[in-house]
């Protein structure tokens, strides 16, 4: 038996159901396969930012908002490993979910707007490229478009770049607030120094807490060791058997991220925000790119120019987070940072409310924007203002692409941003 779409898509994350209540938006025949029965358990820290929930109101327009999330806080801490650098309330609420939960809500809104979902387990050899069909044990699906939601280790992304593989991993325990009695319950703490090239975090959710580390994959053999300490210096007893692991894109990208009749969208095209670590955004937003991309196709070369036009905004984001990251992560700089840091509450909300519940600026437009310095307060006898400013052009500079190309290389910046905050 054979059955036929405008676009089949191989995974049922949020970048695949984005992708999918798109198409059906627009009246374009789609279905769905993932190797999963929903609701599935899903390894993910679980925080949703209120542009995450924007968006989804943009592409759902009679989505319940309130069931996508279980919890939500607005107190924000901040630590070096044991020291505190701050501790703030932000504007905007940070909101969390289980994932089995969100994930099988959008499923279950593309299946009301008609759209199909098969339980499949899709390998190479199962997909025809060149008659663009899937041929599965009782039927076989053709489609006009193939878009790869299958997440950092996609199948699909094979087909576009065969070595590519994602660079970070995390792991993570989901633990009840009965292990965390004297904490409050509605806190939510980001801790640098944990991990290399990482942080750990603890998340509130309904029914307890997240914990957990992330960073390179390189890092991935000592990570469960890693965790495990951390684990103690909190006060909780580790239970290896309920520690889970997952690969996560880290900054990169495949060499390809679409070809004539072929997209990548979320984990499985690398978008993830070097930074925070967040992806459900991109996810979603880059699900609705790729259906943009193919109504659009016509008033571009092809379907890759006009998937790249429209994934801009992302891949942007993604390479100015780079910068930051290397910044934040630097064995020397990093400290320094830290530093600064400390004390700067009002500082830390405006980054919050503006760089991650919603992207305000670009990285260095933050960093240049002379409303931080309104928002920032020295501490007497720490920091001068000037030297604060020196940080922030010296980090501008960095960020901004046409000083980085025609002025100096980033280690003189780099040493001249030490020297500006050492003297």
């Amino acid at each position: 038996m054979q059955k036929n779409y405008d676009v089949v898509i191989i995974g049922g994350g949020p970048a695949g159901t984005a992708a999918g209540i798109t198409a059906r938006n627009h009246g374009l025949s789609c279905c769905i396969l993932d190797k999963s029965q929903f609701p599935r358990k899903k390894l993910c820290g679980g925080l949703i930012t209120q542009k995450t929930l924007d968006l989804i109101t943009e592409i759902c327009k009679d989505i319940r908002l309130d069931g996508l999330y279980n919890f939500k806080s607005n107190q924000v801490e901040i630590k070096n490993g044991s020291n505190a650098l701050v501790d703030f309330n932000v504007l905007i609420p940070l909101y969390f979910t289980y994932r089995e939960e969100f994930d099988h809500l959008l499923l279950k809104k593309f299946e009301d707007l008609g759209g199909d979902v098969y339980q499949s387990s899709i390998q190479l050899s199962l997909i025809n490229t060149t008659n663009r069909s899937i041929h599965l044990s009782a039927y076989s699906i053709h489609y006009t478009y193939l878009i790869g939601a299958d997440g950092a280790n996609s199948s699909i992304r094979k087909l576009l770049d065969y070595d590519y593989r994602s660079s970070g991993f995390c792991l993570e325990q989901e633990i009840g607030f009965g292990q965390l009695k004297d904490r409050n319950p509605e806190l939510v703490s980001v801790y640098f120094g944990v991990i290399p090239n990482g942080y750990g975090w603890v998340f509130p959710k309904k029914e307890g807490y997240t914990v957990g580390v992330g960073g390179p994959e390189s890092n991935s053999l000592k990570m469960k060791e890693q965790l495990l300490l951390f684990l103690n210096t909190l006060g909780i007893v580790p239970d290896s058997a309920k520690v889970k692991g997952a690969f996560i894109p880290y900054g990169s990208f495949p060499k390809r991220l679409a070809s004539d009749h072929i997209l990548l969208v979320g984990d499985a095209a690398g978008f993830v925000d070097p930074v925070n670590g967040e992806g459900i955004y991109f996810a979603i937003l880059s699900g609705q790119k790729a259906i943009q991309a193919i109504l659009d196709r016509d008033q571009y070369d092809n379907l890759e120019e006009a998937y790249l036009f429209k994934i801009r905004v992302i891949t942007d984001i993604i390479r100015q987070g780079n910068i930051v990251h290397k910044l934040l992560f630097n064995p020397f700089l990093g400290p320094v940072l830290c530093r600064i840091l400390k004390g700067h509450h009002a500082a830390a909300a405006f980054f919050l409310d503006n760089l991650v519940s919603r992207y305000n600026f670009r990285y260095s437009q933050f960093f240049f924007d002379k409303h931080l310095f309104e928002r920032k307060k020295i501490q007497k006898g720490c920091w001068k203002n000037n030297t604060l400013k020196c940080t922030v052009i010296a980090i501008h500079s960095i960020l901004d692409k046409r000083a980085f190309q025609q002025q100096i290389k980033i280690g003189k910046i780099a040493w001249d941003f030490v020297l500006s905050i050492t003297r």
